[in-house]
């Protein structure tokens, strides 16, 4: 790094503390008014940590929500004018895994015997398909908005549940 870039960086870093101790107060806000949402179950963080949220995720249940699949759900949210997408994949069958194993670097610190045990141990991680399968995630882009756009979040996932059935028959 240059110098004249570590002075403009530093010159950011106020606004990245301001930024994230927004996007914090917001998503612990929003968290309380979608827990109280039955289907709904926000992200879980671990005793004593803080998260920056650079995404929202909430874990959705389509039983409660007559059985309107999550895509159809994150539809609706979006016509609501709420963007959302579904976080991430199962990321160990994307190939940046194998490409890290296959390189010159893993191939010098590491045994054949253990990268290929290494890469058959991820074939699947316990749970982690239906996590993706059930995720939503907002931006964090999001979550810099005003306290009134985290009643609008939760009014619209409200507002769908309230017309899940005749959505989910619509869409069958």
């Amino acid at each position: 790094m240059q110098q004249f870039q570590a002075v403009l960086l530093l010159q950011q870093i106020e606004k990245l503390k301001r930024e994230t101790a927004h996007r914090q107060a917001n998503a612990d806000y929003l968290g309380a008014q979608l827990r109280e949402i039955p289907g709904i179950k926000p992200a879980r963080l671990p005793e004593n940590s803080r998260a920056v949220w650079h995404l929202y995720p909430f874990r959705y249940d389509a039983s409660h929500f007559n059985g309107l699949d999550r895509d159809r759900f994150m539809a609706a949210l979006r016509a609501e004018g709420v963007p959302c997408s579904g976080g991430y994949h199962e990321q160990y069958f994307d190939g940046l895994l194998d490409e890290a194993i296959r390189s010159r670097g893993f191939q010098r610190l590491f045994s054949a015997a253990r990268l290929k045990a290494y890469r058959d141990s991820l074939h699947e991680l316990k749970g982690n398909r239906h996590v993706c399968e059930t995720t939503v995630a907002l931006s964090q882009n999001l979550l810099l908005a005003d306290r009134g756009d985290m009643d609008h979040i939760v009014a619209a996932v409200r507002k769908i549940q309230r017309h899940s059935t005749e959505l989910a028959k619509a869409n069958a």
